[in-house]
């Protein structure tokens, strides 16, 4: 007799809903909310997003002010995920990038230039020509 089956094995794939692709980025980010104020790190960038280390994130739907001085970003965005550390898995949170206030461009250059750097290296990474 089989055991009973968790309502996770009946639970359907996620949906992908990014817009496109993201790169790994590790960047100091300002988070400057209406009662609220974190410094932070991105652990990956899109043209259209922002994921951000966060253990206690602000609820879904949040706005709030995003500035990267490295590039020059000063953007508002909107929590579109979060999970705390009380959750399981990686504490965090995805943004959206509603709006620009400064740097629109530099977030889709800095992707470019990752993607560039990758291509050039993963090949010798992989092939062991390369070590780190």
């Amino acid at each position: 007799m089989n055991p009973p089956a968790t309502q996770a094995s009946y639970a359907p794939p996620l949906q992908e809903r990014r817009l496109s692709t993201r790169v790994p980025a590790r960047l100091k980010v300002w988070c400057e909310g209406e009662d609220f104020t974190l410094l932070t790190e991105s652990l990956n960038v899109s043209p259209q997003g922002i994921f951000l280390r966060a253990g206690n994130p602000p609820r879904l739907g949040t706005c709030f002010r995003a500035i990267i001085e490295e590039l020059g970003i000063v953007a508002h965005v909107e929590v579109r995920w979060a999970r705390s550390m009380r959750d399981h898995g990686r504490a965090g949170m995805g943004l959206q990038v509603v709006a620009f206030e400064q740097g629109e461009g530099a977030l889709g250059d800095h992707i470019e230039r990752t993607r560039v750097a990758h291509e050039q290296w993963l090949p010798a990474l992989e092939t062991g020509s390369i070590r780190l």
